[in-house]
């Protein structure tokens, strides 16, 4: 019997539901009880929490018991000083555990008191055992999950907990195969009371003699929490022989601290002894243990801890003496062990280390202080730190304050009444805004002082208080936006603008709120002025209170104007008139504000006597503006009349009352559906088994061939071998596109044995399609009450799909069986689909009841979503699977009926949320079966507006509607046109078609754009993003910028038009070139407008070199762009400035011209790279001068003015010695770079790189190599051509530079080199600027070899004429006549105009070549290789940096087998900090997002590394651990098949990667090592299974599979990734550092991934012998 059936077998049914029946009765007093009392029965429904739950949540007891909840608080009078020896309570524990049992809880909840009082992640290792405020809720925790003993709760596919009736010895042996958390103090109770029976157990499994038992943490638990030693020495063993489980030494660790302090310190002198430190786990347990907060320390430092933590343990009488110590980890571990014993008898001592001791130790006091989470020790400490005079004190006390205020604020003011006066003196005093503290108490900790924390605490102790909210309002403007909106929360809490806050009425504001309200509104921040306008939505003002809303109306804000226009209008009549009077005299923005309220009045006919003297006389003023024009001929004359749309008068489209009523069609007998119903379960064939039948054929043939492997082709572009049984897919990548479905189908493994099965299976294609389409997971029921309802219809998978394979894949979509059936449906195509599905449709519709009809689905977790019955899914299966596009005839009308039902039959609230699909409606409208009024009323929605509106330019595979529909364009234009009618005439308020206008995609006409341009007026143009699919109606200013953008020129519109259009509006110069530069489609028309010569080069500049984000440049704007400039246009987000193209523009337009395209720029842009702009323009007109640009550069390292700095023009004295000066200035900056962090020098590099090209450009060259070269050049000449000799009597002293280009100063006497300049020579001003020129010189060899070896590695070409020049410097030449240049004819050393190989052939050079310094990769091509080599040695060639002898790496087999993934260092773990300090120096780049990439912008992709991180492992504080090289494309971030690489920049990549591996390795792996490929790790697996003497592991291909006694297993020879067959990952992670064990291989390759390889397959070989309860969980 195996455990599932064993454990089916001793199944308690409905053991929670009867227990509840039994103690709700008693507890009400409806039954009596021998053993119950109504108090007992309550204690059981509290434990349970069944007295407020809903019936049929079976997780209640889920729930945990918070201190001072209600269960909490209810049960501590029950229970509290209550002893279970006492009759009633005992009976109690009898009826629950029975007469064995009950002893063993009653001890185990006394011994609960002397365990760790922290839960979770932040627990520690403290114990309280005589302060029942912190135990007593982890004794009701306790108990509430011993009640139900062996359980499993289950959440799939059902909802369901289970009990079993088993004895001690089953619990042990089967507890892998439930829960029950709260049976281990049980096991250890039963232990210490000397039951044989429960330790054997445990013996057993530990040892491995129990065949069916396994390891599991809990039982390791129950171990270390007796008190009995012969317990932890079971543990013991079982830490010691662990090896290379990681899992298990960690499962062991971190349940210490869990568990009794006898096997606490036992287990650390079994550490101690064992020198078990080296370990990872080891590390992470004492963090958790004691929390210091580390990432990863020596072991030398953790074992220095632990021998503390013994010491103090084992002698407590030492902490007092040791809390004394100078070293601060003797102080902290001492503390520590006496938190471990009693948290309480720390308090002394850290108040004798607060008063008594320096500034560091006052920080350990806190820092253990917060550590305890003990009400009694960390906030009395932290209180009194707030007088501190050191800030470091107070930021750790701040940690603390803020930490308890946020669950507990209005206790903590009571107990501590002195601690808000306290903040605020120490806000007062504190000198500095914000202070960084590093190497606090321990090197690795830091602390930072933020006087924003003070605020925050302040905050959370106002209460109800109006002075103190006084006295921190005083403080309102200094705080930050976070802290503003977070003070705007706490103080009206559910009128937050997210809507997830807001499920529930807040409740009514007090006078306190309202006016905390009213000062919030004159905040700038959005969130919190929202926030206060939410909160006083519903209050009525007087008419003085009213005065600053009509002032807020100043204001040209839309959020603000909208919201203050919407609370005016929900006040009294009179306080409403008096508002609009007011305004109505007031400024423009008030005016116009008076027009909106009054336009609105006049809709709601509302006020109109009152209101009509209002607008006379407002008609009578003498400047009436253009905007006020709009909305006052709405008021007056013909159109005083208004006409107001809305939904209910279809917007003035249709007649709603003219739409037939929908009427839910009548099944109709006899139709194919009924037929098919007919032949079998759900509409199949077959009946069900048979079709369990043919799939149980199916499953067999799957696992015949589960290891089957085949190479599929991922969406990034790489390539992996995988086996059938791990995953069954197509082999191309998701989204490729097939020729037809028999293409399709060929791909997928094994196509031809799956068509088989079909042929022989006798399914038909109507089977295939329900089981590919219509079966369901039980786990999909959104809610029993309706999904029951839709079961007679859909079958479910748990019924069809037969037990074996349901046991193996519970999951509906990793179903292999599944996956192959929905492969070869394509193939057989279910003809009469539509008709089954309709049939099916009307079916379930007619079975709806009215409680599934009248459904109202409110809220949600994270939106304030609103649904009908029309969102559960189950009932509307069958009609979103029909094929629209192939209804015809009464197929489609009774589609359309039932859509039509559908739509109408729910709340009349949700009808609009369930419009037919577009495409349905066009169709029922062609045939005839729709009217007019029916086909607008679909139009009408916000998806089908934005799909018809569409962009300009439609995508390729995009369905035409108006070419499919000929009718519905007109239709369409009718319906956009009318609603633009309405909203281009709105004031600050919403239409009723606002959410329908700022949708559409396109608008047109330049009528439309001179109504937009009058709509907005003086109004500027909305700047940012605006997300067009929020539920929140757009602004004014928002949704005419947003048309303005979308509308475009009609065919038929003429200039003549537009200047009619735009002197009709009168529009302005600067408006226009806003205009223009925000949409740009209208610069053409603008341009001949306004006849500005060079507007379009100048526009064109702006969207260039302003745009920092690429998300809004489109193909249109990329190729106007290339018109005028060659520069790359991710060079323009960088940074780069064409300079000609500005020259040409500026010279063109005139300085007050191209200031107004300037500022129109900034709508287009964000602030900063406005701002650049500002800047490049300001060099280029030389308002901007070379010294403020250097200062701003060398005193802020301003990036900005760096890229500037090569812009400046240059002298016109002497251009050539500027560009030198400038040059050898960037230098420097890039040698000081150095010195700072890797994420500052990515940045400035970025920086140096565009302002070296923007000095190329400056000065002429074509980029910065043929620059840089030159200034080399240039420099030594300069130098040169100066005086190098200096006389003194007969000694000569003079600059030389000797044959190897090295530079130095030297003198002579006569004929005779002297060994030094003379003394009294040393400080004359011409030898010290000869010493001055060697200096220059000696950087320039130094800077020339690096310079000469990055453009080799660039494959930087070389001129005819550039390779004269540099011959002839007598630094760079030295280098160069060392090195192998190549051309298109030959190779060699160059010489006297040609080139001479190794073997001495000579090929001549001539005026037309190019040269390149040639890579090894070319010499191995052209098989010269070793040839050079030969005569570098002959000839002792030295060269300047390695290049016939540099190391060359080629794609290896199974590197190009996966096309674009490297794993040839995988498993190789190397230091943070030296491998970005080796890689930043060879062109790679930190980002602390992306990791380490190096980006090649000729080749136009970027290489990135990828590392490992096993977070809540003990990996997680190991240093990473290399995975994969992968190369992406630039622009569509793909990945690049290392065969479409350079083999260059392949084999730098890799010898990059080699470097790091070779020198920042961790510790564990020979730097020397190489790559183990897939074949050598075969042959080592061979060989390692040989001597092993293994006969259960074979090698197929790329995997070893694995034959074990729990399954079988396949490992990745490639990546070393586990799964167990057929197809579940098994996560079984790697740990690689010197932490670890090391598995010694029988052959010399160490190369990590190799030896993780080799532990996985030894390990799962033996699974049988696996003691990992990590590992073990997943096996069962």
């Amino acid at each position: 019997m195996d455990v599932n059936e064993f454990l089916q077998s001793r199944e308690k049914p409905q053991y929670v539901e009867q227990m509840t029946a039994t103690m709700m009765a008693v507890f009400k007093g409806g039954t009596a009880h021998d053993q119950l009392t109504a108090t007992t029965a309550e204690i059981v429904l509290l434990l349970l929490d069944a007295l407020q739950q809903e019936p049929g949540n079976e997780h209640r007891f889920m729930a945990a018991i918070s201190y001072k909840d209600e269960r909490y608080t209810r049960l501590e009078t029950l229970l509290g000083g209550k002893s279970w020896d006492e009759p009633e309570y005992h009976r109690l524990l009898i009826f629950i555990f029975g007469e064995t049992v009950t002893p063993y809880v009653k001890y185990a909840w006394e011994k609960v008191r002397y365990r760790m009082y922290l839960r979770g992640y932040m627990r520690r290792s403290f114990c309280a055992p005589h302060d029942p405020e912190v135990y007593f809720v982890n004794q009701l925790n306790f108990l509430r999950i011993a009640i139900l003993q062996s359980f499993v709760s289950r959440y799939y596919p059902d909802k369901k907990i289970t009990q079993y009736d088993l004895t001690f010895t089953e619990q042990l042996r089967y507890h892998h195969s439930f829960q029950s958390d709260g049976l281990y103090p049980v096991w250890a109770a039963a232990i210490d009371m000397d039951n044989e029976e429960v330790f054997t157990a445990a013996e057993n499994i530990i040892f491995n003699k129990d065949p069916e038992g396994k390891v599991t943490r809990n039982l390791i638990k129950a171990l270390l929490t007796s008190e009995k030693p012969a317990a932890w020495q079971l543990v013991e063993k079982l830490l010691l022989a662990a090896q290379r489980q990681e899992g298990l030494r960690q499962t062991i660790l971190e349940s210490l601290d869990e568990t009794s302090t006898g096997a606490l310190k036992y287990m650390i002198r079994v550490i101690l002894e064992h020198k078990l430190t080296r370990f990872s786990s080891v590390v992470r347990a004492v963090d958790v243990w004691a929390g210091l907060g580390w990432e990863a320390e020596k072991e030398n430092t953790i074992r220095q801890l632990l021998e503390k933590a013994a010491e103090y343990l084992e002698a407590p009488e030492k902490i007092q003496a040791a809390v004394s110590s100078k070293h601060n980890a003797e102080v902290y571990m001492a503390l520590w062990a006496q938190g471990v014993y009693d948290v309480a008898a720390t308090r002394p001592l850290l108040l004798e280390l607060q008063q008594k001791g320096n500034a560091e130790k006052r920080c350990l006091a806190l820092k253990f202080a917060a550590e305890t989470q003990y009400y009694n020790v960390d906030m009395p400490l932290a209180v009194n730190a707030l007088h501190d005079e050191d800030l470091a004190v107070n930021a750790l006390a701040l940690g603390i304050v803020n930490r308890q205020l946020t669950s507990a604020a209005a206790q903590h003011n009571q107990w501590f009444p002195e601690l808000f006066p306290t903040l605020h003196t120490l806000v007062q005093r504190a000198p500095e805004k914000e202070k960084v503290f590093e190497g606090v108490v321990f090197s690795w900790m830091h602390v930072t002082f933020d006087r924003n924390q003070v605020l925050s605490a302040m905050m959370q102790l106002i209460l109800d208080q109006q002075d103190r909210l006084d006295i921190l309002l005083g403080y309102f403007d200094e705080m930050s936006l976070p802290l503003r909106e977070q003070l705007a929360r706490q103080l009206l809490p559910g009128y937050s603008p997210y809507s997830w806050q807001q499920q529930s009425a807040p409740e009514p504001l007090s006078a306190f709120q309202r006016n905390f309200a009213l000062r919030l509104l004159k905040d700038r921040g959005e969130y919190v002025v929202n926030t206060a306008f939410n909160a006083l939505g519903k209050e009525q003002f007087t008419i003085g209170e009213l005065d600053i809303f009509t002032d807020m109306l100043k204001r040209k804000g839309a959020g603000v104007r909208s919201k203050s226009i919407d609370l005016i209008l929900k006040q009294q009549d009179e306080v409403v008139l008096a508002a609009t009077e007011k305004l109505l005299n007031g400024d423009t923005e008030q005016r116009l504000a008076g027009l909106d309220i009054a336009l609105r009045l006049r809709k709601a006919n509302r006020l109109t006597a009152t209101l009509q003297t209002f607008i006379t006389t407002f008609s009578e003023r003498k400047n009436i503006s253009q905007k006020e024009e709009i909305l006052l001929s709405q008021l007056v004359g013909e159109n005083s009349q208004l006409q107001t749309y809305t939904a209910e008068n279809g917007y003035g489209c249709y007649d709603p009352a003219a739409v037939p009523q929908a009427v839910l069609p009548a099944v109709q007998e006899g139709d194919y559906y009924g037929t098919c119903l007919a032949a079998g379960p759900y509409g199949c064939s077959r009946s069900l088994p048979e079709i369990q039948e043919a799939l149980m054929a199916l499953y067999r043939l799957f696992e015949e061939n589960c290891s089957y492997e085949y190479e599929v082709e991922n969406y990034n572009n790489s390539k992996e071998a995988i086996l059938l049984g791990s995953n069954f897919r197509n082999k191309k990548a998701y989204g490729y596109k097939f020729a037809s479905v028999l293409e399709e189908y060929a791909n997928y493994p094994l196509p031809e044995v799956w068509e088989k099965w079909y042929q022989e299976s006798g399914l038909t294609p109507r089977d295939l399609f329900i089981l590919n389409t219509l079966l369901k997971d039980k786990s999909e029921r959104s809610d029993e009450r309706f999904t029951a309802l839709a079961t007679d219809y859909l079958p479910v998978m748990q019924e069809v799909i037969p037990k074996e394979v349901m046991a193996k894949y519970p999951n509906k979509w990793y179903n292999p069986l599944l996956k192959i059936i929905q492969a070869l449906v394509p193939v057989h195509t279910f003809d009469r689909r539509n008709d089954f599905l309709l049939g099916a449709c009307t079916r379930v519709y007619q079975a709806l009841p009215p409680e599934v009809l009248g459904y109202n689905g409110k809220g949600g977790t994270y939106y304030n979503n609103e649904i009908g019955w029309q969102a559960l899914s189950w009932h509307n299966t069958f009609l979103h699977l029909l094929v629209i596009q192939e209804l015809e005839g009464d197929a489609l009308a009774l589609a359309w009926s039932l859509y039509h039902w559908r739509q109408f039959s729910g709340l009349p609230q949700y009808a609009r949320l369930y419009n037919p699909p577009l495409l349905l409606c066009c169709k029922a409208f062609q045939a005839g079966l729709i009217g007019e009024g029916e086909m607008y009323r679909c139009l009408i929605s916000i998806e089908n507006m934005r799909t018809l509106s569409g962009s300009i330019k439609r995508k390729k595979d995009q369905f035409d509607y108006f070419t499919a529909f000929p009718f519905l364009e007109p239709m369409f234009s009718r319906v956009r046109e009318h609603f633009l009618d309405i909203e281009l005439k709105r004031g600050d308020s919403a239409t009723a078609v606002t959410h329908f206008v700022q949708v559409l995609q396109t608008v047109y006409g330049i009528s439309r754009f001179g109504e937009i341009w009058a709509g907005l007026g003086k109004t500027t143009l909305h700047r940012g993003y605006i997300y067009s699919y929020s539920d929140t109606a757009f602004s004014k200013q928002q949704l005419l910028s947003t048309l303005l953008k979308r509308c475009f020129p009609l065919p038929d519109d003429t200039q003549e038009l537009f200047n009619a259009a735009v002197k009709k509006i009168r529009m302005t110069e600067p408006q226009l070139i806003e205009a223009a530069v925000y949409a740009p489609q209208w610069q053409p028309f603008i341009s001949q407008y306004l006849g500005w010569k060079g507007l379009d080069a100048a526009i064109w500049w702006m969207h260039a070199h302003t745009k920092s984000s690429g998300t809004e440049q489109n193909a249109e704007a990329e190729s106007e762009i290339a018109r005028y400039s060659a520069v790359d246009l991710q060079d323009f987000k960088d940074g780069a400035v064409d300079k000609e193209w500005f020259n040409t523009a500026m010279k063109e337009l005139g300085k007050a011209r191209w200031q107004i395209v300037y500022d129109a720029a900034k709508y287009i842009s964000d602030g900063n790279a406005h701002r650049r702009a500002r800047l490049y323009a300001d060099v280029m007109t030389g308002i901007l001068k070379i010294k403020e640009v250097t200062q701003k550069v060398k005193e802020k390292r301003d990036q900005d003015y760096l890229r500037l700095y090569g812009l400046i023009p240059l002298s016109k004295a002497n251009a050539d010695k500027d560009v030198l000066s400038r040059y050898e200035y960037l230098q420097q900056f890039k040698k000081e770079s150095k010195q700072f962090g890797a994420q500052k020098q990515s940045s400035e590099s970025l920086a140096l790189r565009i302002a070296m090209e923007n000095l190329a450009r400056n000065a002429g060259y074509a980029d910065p190599v043929r620059l840089t070269w030159a200034m080399e050049t240039r420099q030594v000449q300069s130098i040169l051509s100066k005086e190098t000799q200096v006389q003194f009597d007969d000694t000569i002293i003079g600059l030389i530079i000797d044959e190897e280009g090295q530079a130095d100063v030297v003198a002579f006497k006569g004929d005779k080199q002297l060994k030094s300049i003379p003394p009294k020579y040393k400080n004359d001003k011409k030898v010290l600027e000869l010493a001055e020129y060697r200096k220059t010189l000696r950087e320039q060899f130094r800077r020339s070899r690096k310079a000469l070896e990055d453009a080799m590695v660039r494959g930087d070409v070389f001129s005819f004429a550039e390779m004269t020049t540099l011959f002839s410097h007598p630094v760079i030449a030295k280098h160069l006549q060392h090195l192998v240049f190549i051309t298109e004819k030959g190779h060699g050393f160059y010489s006297a105009e040609s080139l001479c190989d190794a073997n001495g052939n000579l090929t001549p050079a001539s005026p037309q070549d190019t040269f390149r310094i040639a890579h090894c990769s070319d010499l191995h091509r052209n098989q010269s290789w070793s040839a050079y080599q030969r005569y570098c040695f002959e000839k002792k060639i030295q060269q300047p940096f390695r290049q016939v002898f540099r190391e060359l790496y080629v794609p290896l087999a199974e590197e190009l087998k996966e096309k674009s993934v490297s794993r040839r260092y995988a498993g190789h773990q190397v230091q943070p900090a030296q491998t970005v300090a080796l890689l930043r120096g060879r062109g790679w780049k930190v980002d602390y997002e992306e990791g380490l990439q190096k980006v090649f912008h000729r080749d136009g992709f970027v290489a990135k590394i990828y590392a490992q991180a096993n977070w809540f492992s003990p990996g997680e504080i190991e240093s990473p651990t290399l995975e994969t090289i992968i190369f992406h494309d630039l622009k569509n971030y793909k990945q690049v098949a290392f065969n479409s690489i350079s083999p260059l920049i392949f084999s730098e990549v890799m010898r990059d990667l080699d470097l790091v591996v070779s020198v920042a390795h961790v510790g564990g792996v020979d730097p020397e090592a190489s790559h183990s490929s897939v074949e050598m790790r075969q042959v080592l697996l061979e060989e390692t299974c040989r001597l092993f003497r293994l006969k259960n592991v074979r090698v197929e291909g790329t995997h070893a599979l694995i034959k074990g006694k729990y399954g079988e297993y396949s490992v990745h020879l490639g990546s070393a990734v586990v799964h167990q067959l057929p197809g579940k990952y098994l996560s079984v992670l790697p740990v690689h550092s010197q932490h670890r064990g090391r598995i010694f291989l029988p052959f010399a390759d160490d190369d990590p991934k190799s030896a993780e390889l080799i532990s996985k397959v030894l390990m799962l070989a033996r699974d049988h012998e696996i003691q990992d309860p990590t590992v073990l969980q997943q096996l069962s």
